[in-house]
């Protein structure tokens, strides 16, 4: 009977623990870091062949719990309320009542009391003051140090696991109040956490960069305190490094960064990475772009980073030393045995080629002895295969061969290969064409690829400077005397042909401060509205003017009379290889300013002071012509034309107001049928009326002014 009596008291203790156990609320379980995949994470490693992860977040995995730390406490611990204070008596002589080890508890006020001794504040003082303050004023020889640390209360918000209020110990640092908020989200900033404090000055605050825990190793000195509020920010710019680094992972930027400086937060290079071939991804408009540099070279190296970048160090190839590789659009890419005095006639046939295997342009990629700066040489396998040209090659040469049409800068920088020229424009062949330093523009030109609408009487070189690579001269040329070989133009690298559109004019030429220059056909009455309206402006039109030559004369036109009607650049006549350049409007140039046009003898635009009068303009405009009608002048005005637009949009008011007020009359009126009709067509001929108003375009005509006929 007893042994089931017992029996049944233990069931029934087990079943109230499991009963407990299950209604009591359990903590919130943390996300598990191993498995969770940001989308910052998720969008990088898309673009690699590795997955990459967000740096230091995996530093939070295991969160801190408080209750269980046994933390130091250095001679510099400032005391306050709730610390419990330990003194230990050294050396006390046997006639005194005094034990040997006293515990007193910091109180509300921040004293201690030490029976038969007295009380002492210590709110404030450190360890080594308070030991100074009791050893002079006891007298006696003893030593302080903390029992039980104090505890209070901390909030943290922001991109936690745990926000809200904590306890923390004056112990503790930043990093442990993070922990006990279980660690910062992967969308939260490892860069820009702000501790909010409390001082008898007012508020104070803290930034904090933990990549100086995680990267350079320096402590966070900043200890807890009472009332504390750490805000942890939403993460900022990321980017990645991948590859040949010793830390690939995507980090947080502040801005200004280099990818010099990724690098090093990366940890470095490891010895296998490819100093001539580093990739960077970047986001432009929305669109991914492909940039291909070397970490030799400097401008590239500091180039800022942006948000979404991501950088590929390229390992190394281990490509034998006895070899050459064929890469690219041919029959046979790979890699071949290299034997001393191996030259391109030697290996290139025409059973390596495509029928669409560009053989006006390939590269050859040259880095020999191995490990120097690679060389990029042009050349041009047609000229090969005819024997025209010929080039011996060295171990470790990389050529590379291409499609017709194809985009060559996408597979190499083209600013690195020295000995080529550029092919555009109305011809068969258009893109880089391998060109040695003797070559002409009559190996360039050639009769069966020239169009039927190719223009032979005009066509330009764009010849570039080789150290700033900014364009510095336009020849222009005929290709028709090319051709019949009573002209030849000896070329440089980097030059642009440009060929155009069969037509009878020059066109007109527009540069300067516009998304691309262009050329604009000619076209008899061109003005010089129509020839700019076809360019993208770099900025607002009120900030340029553009710079019109033609017939040796100079004129200067501000874009922002473009916004009048009509604009006096519709005025402007062009003439066949008219050069208009558009440029910013400086902050002390002088843009008061008239047009005179019709019949004088001067016409254009010209500078006006505050007492210019109009016989004054017409005289510098050489007075009237012949047949000149001095009564009919007409004056348009900006002035005049506001207060045009004024008065309509007012009568426009009026009408629409008088027009809804009719209509409301009607809608309540009760009239036959005919004459309902009516109001209907009348009502639809008002509201065509104010259509049409709202169509004018007032021009601020100023007439009927009495100019004398013999200015």
């Amino acid at each position: 009977m007893k042994v089931f009596l017992r029996s049944l008291i233990l069931i029934f203790v087990a079943a109230f623990l499991f009963v407990y156990a299950k209604d009591k609320p359990q903590p919130k379980k943390l996300p598990k870091y191993k498995n969770l995949i940001s989308k910052i994470e998720k969008e990088f490693s898309s673009r690699n062949s590795t997955p990459l992860r967000q740096f230091g977040y995996e530093f939070f995995m295991t969160p801190l719990d408080v209750s269980k730390l046994v933390l130091p406490v250095s001679e510099n611990y400032k005391l306050g309320p709730g610390d419990e204070v330990i003194i230990y008596i050294v050396g006390l002589p046997s006639n005194q009542e005094i034990p040997p080890v006293i515990k007193t508890i910091v109180d509300r006020e921040g004293n201690i009391s030490i029976p038969n001794l007295g009380v002492f504040n210590v709110w404030g003082l450190t360890l080594k003051e308070t030991e100074e303050l009791l050893r002079q004023e006891l007298g006696l020889d003893l030593k302080v140090t903390v029992g039980e640390i104090r505890t209070f209360v901390i909030y943290v918000a922001g991109e936690v696991n745990r926000p809200g209020t904590h306890v923390a110990t004056a112990v503790n640092t930043v990093i442990d109040a993070l922990s006990i908020a279980g660690g910062v989200k992967k969308t939260g900033s490892l860069r820009n956490i702000i501790l909010t404090r409390k001082t008898p000055s007012g508020l104070k605050t803290y930034n904090i960069d933990l990549y100086d825990v995680f990267i350079k190793g320096k402590p966070i000195d900043l200890t807890l305190r009472d009332g504390d509020t750490i805000l942890v920010k939403p993460i900022g710019p990321t980017v990645a490094i991948a590859g040949e680094v010793k830390r690939p992972a995507i980090y947080e930027i502040k801005g200004g960064e280099t990818i010099k400086d990724l690098i090093e937060l990366a940890g470095g290079l490891l010895p296998s990475s490819y100093q001539y071939k580093v990739i960077l991804q970047r986001y432009e408009n929305g669109k991914l772009r492909i940039i291909e540099d070397s970490l030799t070279n400097k401008a590239f190296m500091n180039e800022n980073l942006r948000d979404g970048d991501l950088v590929l160090i390229k390992k190394s190839a281990d490509i034998p030393e006895n070899s050459y590789s064929i890469e690219g659009y041919v029959t046979l890419p790979g890699v071949y045995e290299y034997k001393e005095g191996l030259k391109l006639s030697d290996i290139l046939n025409p059973d390596l080629f495509f029928k669409d295997t560009n053989l006006k342009f390939a590269v050859l990629v040259r880095q020999y002895p191995k490990g120097s700066i690679p060389k990029y040489i042009a050349f041009s396998p047609e000229k090969v295969l005819t024997g025209k040209e010929d080039m011996e090659l060295k171990p470790y040469d990389r050529l590379i061969f291409f499609k017709l049409g194809q985009s060559v800068g996408k597979k190499i920088n083209l600013n690195l290969v020295k000995n080529y020229v550029l092919v555009s424009g109305y011809y068969k062949y258009t893109g880089p064409v391998a060109c040695s330093d003797d070559c002409y523009i009559s190996e360039i030109l050639q009769k069966d690829l020239i169009l039927k609408d190719t223009n032979l009487n005009y066509a330009e070189i764009e010849r570039f400077n080789p150290k700033t690579l900014q364009r510095e001269e336009i020849i222009k040329f005929k290709p028709i005397e090319v051709l019949n070989g009573s002209k030849d133009i000896k070329l440089q690298s980097w030059d642009r042909i440009v060929f155009y559109p069969e037509f009878v004019y020059e066109p007109v030429r527009i540069s300067g401060e516009v998304e691309r220059p262009l050329w604009v056909t000619y076209k008899p009455g061109l003005t010089l509205e129509e020839a700019i309206s076809q360019v993208k402006f770099k900025y607002p039109l009120g900030e340029l003017k553009v710079i019109v030559k033609q017939d040796k004369k100079v004129e200067v036109f501000y874009l922002n009379d473009l916004r009048k009607h009509p604009s006096p650049l519709s005025f402007v006549k062009l003439k066949p290889g008219t050069e208009i350049v558009v440029k910013r409007v400086k902050e002390d140039e002088t843009v008061t300013k008239v047009y005179v046009y019709g019949q004088v003898w001067k016409p254009g635009v010209y500078k006006i002071g505050e007492r210019t009068t109009l016989y004054d303009v017409l005289k510098a405009a050489g007075g009237f012509k012949p047949m000149a009608y001095p009564k009919g002048i007409v004056i348009l005005r900006e002035s005049i034309a506001q207060m045009q637009r004024e008065r309509l949009n007012k009568a426009m008011v009026f009408l629409k107001a008088q027009l809804e007020k009719e209509i409301a009359g009607y809608m309540q009126a009760e009239l036959p049928k005919e004459q309902k009709e009516a109001y209907k067509e009348a009502f639809a001929a008002k509201r065509r009326l104010l259509q049409e108003m709202e169509k004018v375009q007032v021009t601020g005509r100023l007439v009927g002014l009495n100019i004398p006929p013999d200015i």
